[in-house]
């Protein structure tokens, strides 16, 4: 909970329908789910093997020594044996570089993440090599919803609703021409479809 200010954590609690807490309060919570997200973070990854692995970056701001500063957290995700998406690792870097996800692949390594077949994620170079370095034999897929916001900055703004929806229907429309029918092609076209819907 470090960096998170008393007043966001205040009006949390009040969203969420409770009394306004004092300081001393937010400082005994952040202790509390200090430890349960630091355990979280260090335990071991038994559901395994994570066949597909998801990673991902998020840049904020967070106050740190009274300033406030941007960090990048970093997320993993991962399917597991029993076919089901599970959070594998969640850490927070000054800078999205190379040396800071080649610390956070192997810190995932050592605590289980193995027989990795595909990782996806944005097209960094960092990114890219550290997923390489950390996870040999896997292969990589740059990401979907990366891959149209990128095409999508490119266009003029009057015209990005319109490509947006073309390639939605693209990708759409190549799924089904790979599935076909098959009650399982159906459901991955249905998944694709909702996973654009919302990001679009």
């Amino acid at each position: 909970m470090c960096g998170v200010s008393t007043r966001r954590v205040d009006g949390l609690v009040r969203t969420l329908g409770l009394g306004g807490m004092s300081k001393s309060q937010v400082s005994e919570l952040a202790k509390e789910l200090d430890s349960l997200v630091e355990g979280f973070r260090s335990r071991p990854l038994d559901a395994g093997p994570y066949t597909f692995v998801w990673l991902d970056a998020l840049t904020q701001r967070c106050r740190e020594d009274g300033h406030v500063v941007n960090v990048v957290t970093v997320i993993a995700t991962g399917v597991n044996s029993d076919g089901h998406r599970e959070i594998l690792g969640v850490d927070v870097f000054t800078s999205e570089d190379g040396a800071g996800w080649s610390s956070f692949l192997r810190s995932l390594v050592e605590r289980g993440l193995s027989r990795v077949k595909l990782v996806i994620s944005d097209a960094h170079s960092g990114l890219k090599a550290a997923i390489a370095e950390q996870l040999p034999g896997s292969a990589w897929q740059r990401c979907r919803a990366h891959s149209m916001c990128d095409v999508l900055n490119k266009v003029p703004k009057s015209t990005q609703d319109l490509v947006a929806r073309w390639c939605v229907r693209y990708s759409l429309n190549r799924q089904r021409r790979r599935y076909g029918s098959s009650t399982s092609g159906q459901l991955i076209i249905w998944k694709i479809s909702f996973l654009q819907q919302r990001m679009c």
